[in-house]
């Protein structure tokens, strides 16, 4: 019995990264062209942030960083997940803060709740260093 566990366990995962192959692929061949074109279009202050934005979440959903995080991390919430994936493009707390339409404080307290989480004790490391590293690339 356990073997056949085994055996549906690992075809389930086989079908899951299938299932991400495909779904990363569509998204390369399917959407990201339209966005190029969009790029030269002349666009707003606010319709560029946008885009930007649009442009940047697409690239997380592509890389195998929220992902990996998640594997490592399953406790991690939906909101600290879209943090850290703010925060390793560089965002600052405020930038993050108003990008979400947060308190700073808030924006805050979830760093902290993560770097709990990730279980990085040591207040001289970064966070988003810590996030950039191999390990979740």
């Amino acid at each position: 019995m356990n073997a056949a566990l085994r055996v549906l366990l690992r075809r389930m995962e086989e079908d899951r990264r299938e299932l991400e192959d495909k779904v990363r692929l569509n998204l390369e061949q399917m959407v990201e062209p339209y966005l190029e074109r969009l790029k030269g279009v002349g666009l707003s202050d606010r319709q560029r942030k946008n885009f930007e934005t649009l442009q940047a979440n697409l690239q997380e959903i592509l890389s195998p960083f929220t992902h990996n995080l998640l594997i490592d991390h399953p406790r991690l919430t939906p909101s600290e997940l879209q943090i850290a994936c703010l925060l390793r493009q560089g965002k600052t707390s405020k930038e993050i803060a108003d990008e979400l339409s947060l308190s700073s404080r808030t924006v805050e307290t979830h760093r902290r709740n993560m770097r709990t989480k990730l279980g990085i004790k040591d207040k001289k490391t970064n966070l988003r260093s810590y996030l950039l590293s191999n390990q979740y690339t």
